[in-house]
Order: structure tokens, then sequence, then C-alpha cells
């Protein structure tokens, strides 16, 4: 490579990974995403996921506890909306937002319209069972 490898083209790395289930590069890739940047919880989660999708269960044990030992949680996921030159954020599981429950009220309509049309979500890509149950309500 022509330049050295920062956190964001490792992190893109363990990503691809995630979609084509190669455990050694994502172990390389993980190792050094934490070497630049060791708080980084997002590394230990989608390397868990590598692992759990490869049934590598005590692995995926190891790395949970590594996290508790070291303090960090999964940050939660955020999305964003721009409506009318004004940004909203969002996050999961979030009701803080001043019109979250109209928000929430017109995203199960949108489910329904959407699943009664044939959608199914594509759930390769969640990271945790209480994101599947939330795709799932």
């Amino acid at each position: 490579m022509p330049f050295e490898a920062d956190a964001v083209i490792w992190r893109t790395l363990l990503s691809i990974c995630k979609i084509h289930g190669n455990v050694e590069v994502a172990e390389k890739a993980a190792y050094s995403i934490l070497q630049l940047e060791p708080e980084d919880s997002a590394a230990y989660v989608l390397l868990s996921n590598i692992y759990a999708n490869a049934g590598m269960w005590n692995e995926v044990t190891k790395l949970r506890k590594m996290m508790r030992f070291n303090g960090l949680k999964k940050e939660p996921g955020c999305s964003w909306i721009e409506i009318k030159s004004e940004v909203h954020a969002f996050l999961v599981g979030d009701k803080a937002h001043p019109r979250s429950k109209e928000i929430y009220e017109n995203l199960d309509v949108l489910t329904d319209e959407m699943k009664w049309v044939g959608y199914m979500p594509d759930t390769d890509f969640i990271l945790n069972d209480d994101e599947l149950r939330c795709v799932n309500a």
C-alpha cells in the first residue's frame, strides 16, 4: 500500500470481512484498529459478530468479557434526517425528541405498509438481539 492505513481503512476492511465471513482478515483488521484506537467498541462488537456468524462462540464470549473488563459498551445506532434545512438526529430507542410519539406512530404506519407490499428487512447487518427485536417489531 502506498500509504499507512488508518483506523478508517481498517474499519472498512473489518466491515467487508463481515460480509464475506473472513475471520482471519477480520482479526488482523480489528487488532490494527485497536492498536490505533484502543477504546473503539465498534471493533470489538463487529469482530464479535463475525465470530458469532462463524459459530465461534468461545471467541464471542472472550471479546464480550474483554469489553466489560476495559469498561467499553456498544454505542447506540444513530440516524439523521434533514427536513426543510433542519437536521434531526435519532438514537436507537431514544424517545427524547419532542415529537417522538408522532414520529414512532408514523414509522409504525410506514412499516406496516412496507410489509403489506412484501418488504422483508435485510437483517444481515444487525449486531445484536435487541436490534433484531426492533426490526421485527
